[in-house]
């Protein structure tokens, strides 16, 4: 929230007081996990920043929508596999050194925010288009942006560069295996995953006779 105003107010409200909201926030929700199966990503630092305008007849963009482009570069050591990055997937570019602060990003779409950044160009960026890999530790990929700026170190179309102007990364968790009953957990010789024949799962900790229902203490 930027700002407030107020557009009913009452007989002792004066328009030079100030307004402040108080908006509630909603739970974060948690889910315990025993283990993950399988985690991809990498970081490396930016060499090139490029902005688009919505309106610049050189933006490559299918939608006329401004654009910011990152140049990277895995640093030294082994490389990843670049192509695991792919179109859609969040990344994270922080320690920037050039363009307007707060930059709303965009989802590919066009329209759903994303985020707002920082300083300069820093934010979560949503891949707009696949990743472009230039070889095994050079790459650039591109993010929507909200709106037009207007930077003199950073006019439309042109690159501004350098050997380390900022930083990047992204992660993905995939294959959770999570905590609770599974199907493998029930020892029944007579259970088939076709479902024909199935086990009787009960709770037997609590409520009538212990097997579920009313909870004992409510009963006389």
């Amino acid at each position: 929230i930027l700002s407030a105003s107020v557009s009913r107010f009452g007989s002792l409200y004066t328009t030079d007081e100030t307004v402040y909201a108080l908006p509630s926030f909603q739970d974060i929700q948690y889910e315990d996990v025993r283990a993950v199966g399988e985690f991809n990503g990498y970081a490396g630092i930016v060499t090139g920043i490029q902005y688009y305008s919505s309106t610049d007849p050189s933006n490559p963009l299918p939608q006329p929508r401004a654009a910011m482009r990152f140049y990277f570069n895995m640093g030294d050591g082994n490389a990843p596999n670049l192509g695991l990055l792919e179109e859609g997937y969040p990344v994270v570019v922080s320690n920037t050194l050039v363009g307007p602060d707060n930059i709303v990003t965009v989802a590919r779409n066009g329209f759903s925010q994303v985020g707002q950044g920082g300083e300069y160009s820093d934010g979560v960026y949503e891949l707009a288009q696949p990743l472009q890999i230039i070889d095994s530790f050079n790459g650039s990929f591109v993010g929507y942006i909200q709106s037009n700026f207007t930077d003199p170190n950073l006019p439309s179309g042109t690159i501004f560069s350098g050997e380390n102007i900022g930083q990047f990364s992204w992660g993905l968790l995939t294959d959770f295996v999570r905590e609770g009953l599974t199907f493998n957990n029930i020892q029944d010789q007579d259970f088939t995953t076709d479902m024909r024949n199935f086990p009787e799962i009960i709770r037997t900790s609590n409520g009538l006779r212990s097997q579920g229902g009313l909870n004992k203490k409510l009963l006389p």
